[in-house]
């Protein structure tokens, strides 16, 4: 079930507590994610995905699962994992680019960006 079920087309980090229709979520509904978890607690300017927009938003997603499981399998056969490791690999997702990778010092989270714009990035 995609996040997009639940959340009004409007609601966004963006403009803080204040969804881009101009509502201030917390007046509304005394709780900043109130129209996300419960979307019965509507307020007047709640506007749905479509059910196409949902079905992209979920195709995008799985894309983007696989390609990211592509990248760090290539990055994890280079052997460089354990935290402060660093290194690049080409990048299998678009053949042209290289991935730059580096594995934290301190949490071993997995940082690494395609040098193709747009192609890759990842941030644990």
């Amino acid at each position: 079930m995609s996040a997009l079920t639940k959340s009004c087309r409007h609601y966004g980090y963006e403009n803080g507590m204040v969804c881009a229709k101009g509502m201030d979520i917390r007046a509304v509904h005394g709780d900043a994610l109130a129209c996300c978890r419960d979307p019965k607690k509507a307020c007047p300017a709640r506007e749905d995905y479509t059910t196409d927009e949902i079905a992209a938003a979920e195709e995008q997603s799985a894309k983007q699962m696989e390609d990211g499981f592509t990248v760090i399998s290539a990055i994890v056969a280079e052997g460089k994992t354990a935290p402060g490791d660093s290194g690049h690999v080409g990048c299998p997702k678009c053949g042209a680019g290289m991935v730059l990778f580096t594995f934290s010092p301190s949490n071993g989270h997995l940082h690494a960006v395609c040098s193709t714009p747009d192609c890759f990035e990842v941030h644990q």
